[in-house]
């Protein structure tokens, strides 16, 4: 047997299953990744948290300085409403 014949019987052999085998895979390995879709680290999804939540805290800090400013208008509204959240006599129409 000449080199010929053994480089095309060792090609034909190991070196062609190897490179199916290769193609195979890399395929498989493709078609998950489109199957997956892209991921998020943990550091991306841990942004993407911290910024819908702040975007949901906007308008209830906003609406809570609005009526801090109502309450700190009001007449003695500063004092009577702290006194009303430690203890309140109950209202008559309570039982």
């Amino acid at each position: 047997m000449d080199f010929w014949e053994f480089a095309f019987v060792f090609s034909v052999t190991f070196v062609l299953p190897l490179a199916v085998l290769h193609l195979v895979l890399s395929y498989r390995r493709e078609k998950l990744k489109l199957r997956q879709g892209p991921s998020l680290g943990a550091r991306e999804l841990q942004q993407l948290i911290q910024q819908a939540v702040e975007e949901a805290q906007r308008p209830l800090l906003a609406r809570i300085e609005a009526l801090e400013r109502q309450l700190k208008a009001l007449p003695g509204g500063h004092e009577s409403a702290a006194h009303e959240g430690r203890s309140s006599p109950p209202s008559p129409g309570d039982s």
